[in-house]
């Protein structure tokens, strides 16, 4: 078994392009973040071949991600079947390893699971499974849990005179552990320490994040948040939001529509999309996120 593992650690590492690699070729993940977006949508309404061209294109020049909401790795291989093209054994192995799938749902797909069955992965899965899970920081992923359970506790289910004083303490607690991260350049999101298949828990920064302190969010934290954006370890939704909270609770509406935004006015979203390119991080339009949050919507009833 240990023979087998290291074999395929390196078939994967040869397989799967590194991120320093991309990055000689790509400074911005902004416009991988835009078209990952655009290829989602084509996909659900049935354009296969177009949603596969341009993740193709966009894994030709970017480290290939797999986010919660667009799942564009696991995307790609099915586009790409439906295109009539046959799916790579590497693809599928890079699939486990690297992104963190897991058999189940390459099984219960009729037709994932033809080239399963046919690359003979049920043998491999296990040994890739361990890659994927040798690359994450598991200790990490349960102290930020934790920080999110706290956060959430204080806020939602404490009732006690010292609330205050205990959300602030959290607070201050949390600003440090972050800052600290995000100095040494660590952006704690799924390539770090693991996704939802793990324990089937969405272990997601932002919460915490949204619950700094304006000053230092505004000093420290957006400006490395936009950073980790543009290099494609940070959603461009988390910058938006953490931006548009600011203006909530200042009393002022918001600029980007990050927020309520099924219920946002129709006359509304030209300022908003405006808004929105001019920031110029990969953030799709509004209307793209009104048909995402009705589209999860069905698919989690």
């Amino acid at each position: 078994m240990k023979k087998n593992f290291f074999l395929i650690l390196l078939t994967v590492l040869t397989n799967c392009v590194s991120a320093q690699d991309v990055n000689k070729k790509e400074e911005s993940y902004k416009n991988y973040f835009f078209n990952v977006y655009k290829a989602d949508s084509l996909f659900f309404a049935g354009k296969n071949k177009e949603s596969y061209k341009i993740l193709d294109d966009l894994f030709s020049k970017y480290e290939s991600k797999n986010g919660f909401t667009t799942s564009e790795y696991l995307t790609y291989l099915k586009s790409k079947v439906n295109s009539g093209k046959k799916i790579r054994k590497n693809e599928l192995e890079c699939y486990f390893s690297n992104h963190g799938g897991i058999k189940d749902i390459i099984i219960n797909d009729s037709l994932l699971n033809i080239y399963y069955d046919k690359y003979k992965l049920g043998r491999e899965y296990d040994s890739l499974r361990k890659v994927y899970m040798k690359k994450i920081d598991l200790n990490l992923r349960l102290k930020i849990a934790s920080l999110i359970e706290d956060d959430q506790y204080y806020r939602t289910y404490y009732d006690k005179a010292d609330k205050e004083e205990k959300l602030m303490k959290i607070d201050l607690k949390n600003e440090k552990i972050l800052k600290d991260l995000f100095l040494k350049k660590i952006y704690p999101n799924e390539f770090v320490i693991g996704n939802h298949l793990i324990d089937f828990e969405i272990i997601n920064p932002e919460v915490l994040l949204l619950h700094t302190n304006e000053k230092i969010r505004k000093n420290f934290f957006l400006p490395k948040v936009k950073d980790f954006v543009l290099n494609g370890v940070c959603s461009p939704f988390v910058y938006a939001r953490m931006v548009d909270q600011m203006y909530l609770y200042s009393g002022k509406p918001q600029i980007y529509g990050t927020y309520n935004t099924p219920f946002l006015k129709k006359e509304d979203y030209a300022f908003y999309n405006k808004n929105r390119k001019e920031l110029n991080i990969g953030l799709p339009s509004v209307e793209y996120d009104i048909w995402k949050y009705h589209k999860m919507n069905k698919l989690f009833k």
